[in-house]
């Protein structure tokens, strides 16, 4: 459905009138002052004209060699830039036409200063200064009207924006605000469980009139929408409070896992705790160990589940199941599974660690028990030896006992030096 008058339209055609009148009262506020940027510099060099009328004056009275240097530069001050930009088409008439007559008569002065007629001089000198005089206050009065032109320049635009302002934000009240507290009303009364309220202002042509026609229509399906959410929202409790029992009897079997010792004992308690939790009335635990371990009976009737138990890529067995109620989760019991494939991992790691330390152990024996034998066999060695240089070798006898005695004792060494 199109909006004959969208709302975005007509706050952009609102802001952009305000934003226009606010540019151009500022465009002609500072074109103004921009006018006037050099109008003090150009009031101070026309009251310096007169200081130099005066010492012109000076100059002429006590015959100083100065008069045509000053003569110069009054010429200069009075064709400075800041005083040529008076001839331009916004400076009152006024202004221009004291400027071009003071620059007349400049002329007719220069020149009889010149001719060295100084006695004119002398005699038109306030005349001069009082044409100065005006010229300097009619500047003066050109900026003050200047001041006066931007501060009722502002203070109109300010007016007409405050007033263009007043009547946007009326008009938003109208057609945006009142609407949109109709369907805060109309919502909260929905989120009451009041599905029956109807929304006014459908006749507006923007988005709010839109926008409340679609409300009055979505209200009357909302009540099926949220019985449906309802349904939707026990079902999601129902699987949160399953998850939640699930994770409470793997925390359980974890906390068996955490002992010092882990033996079949533990792994039982793990099987009563599942068949506790899940209701499972069959489940077994066969390990490559040659434990065989069962909570319940196997019924011939039920489909019997079976899961290899494995850790570290390697297989510790299987784990088997009936249920007779409800099926249980796969996921669910994989998790067992593996918790139990990590239990037996542990297990075979301690027996691994406890046949280290026995290993160790005996070694340390054997090394204790060769030194110590070492010693006293290399012991008999040497009085076996000095015995048989002791008995002569005419007794045969003697000597055959002391040669078997060496062989004997030969062999033993060799063993003990294999341990």
């Amino acid at each position: 459905m199109r909006v004959k008058q969208p709302v975005s339209r007509s706050l952009a055609r609102a802001f952009f009138s305000i934003i226009a009148l606010s540019l151009l009262t500022s465009a002609i506020a500072l074109f103004t002052l921009a006018s006037g940027q050099r109008d003090a510099e150009a009031i101070n060099l026309a009251g310096s004209l007169r200081m130099q009328s005066y010492r012109l004056g000076y100059d002429i009275q006590r015959g100083s060699v100065d008069l045509v240097p000053h003569r110069r530069i009054w010429q200069q001050t009075l064709d400075a830039p800041a005083l040529q930009t008076l001839n331009s088409w916004y400076v009152p008439d006024e202004v221009k036409q004291r400027y071009r007559q003071l620059q007349i008569r400049w002329l007719a002065v220069d020149q009889k200063l010149a001719q060295g007629d100084y006695a004119w001089y002398q005699a038109q000198m306030d005349e001069y200064v009082a044409r100065i005089d005006a010229f300097v206050l009619s500047l003066q009065h050109y900026a003050e009207r200047k001041i006066t032109l931007v501060f009722a320049i502002s203070f109109a635009g300010g007016a007409s924006i405050f007033l263009l302002v007043f009547v946007t934000l009326r008009r938003i009240r109208q057609q945006v605000v009142a609407p949109l507290n109709h369907l805060v009303t109309s919502s909260l009364r929905i989120e009451q469980g009041h599905f029956d309220t109807p929304v006014p202002n459908t006749d507006l042509s923007n988005e709010l009139g839109l926008l409340s026609r679609t409300f009055n229509h979505m209200s009357a399906e909302l009540h099926t929408l949220y019985r449906s959410l309802e349904i939707s929202v026990e079902e999601k409790t129902h699987h949160l409070h399953e998850a939640h029992q699930q994770l409470e009897m793997l925390f359980t079997c974890s906390q068996a896992l955490n002992t010092g010792k882990i033996d079949s004992h533990c792994f039982r308690h793990i099987l009563h705790i599942v068949c506790e939790y899940t209701g499972i009335t069959y489940l077994a635990l066969h390990t490559s160990d040659g434990w065989q371990m069962q909570e319940g009976e196997a019924a011939l009737h039920l489909d019997t589940q079976v899961l290899p138990v494995v850790m570290m890529e390697t297989r510790f067995g299987e784990l088997r199941w009936q249920s007779a109620q409800r099926p249980v989760p796969m996921p669910l019991m994989k998790s067992v599974a593996t918790m139990l494939g990590r239990g037996l991992f542990s297990n075979q790691a301690q027996k691994h660690y406890h046949q280290l330390l026995l290993m160790e152990e005996r070694a340390t024996i054997a090394r204790e028990l060769h030194d110590s034998l070492a010693q006293v066999l290399s012991y008999l060695r040497i009085q076996l030896t000095l015995l048989k240089h002791a008995v002569p070798e005419e007794n045969e006898t003697a000597q055959g006992i002391i040669t078997d005695f060496s062989q004997a004792l030969n062999a033993a060494y060799r063993q003990l030096r294999e341990l």
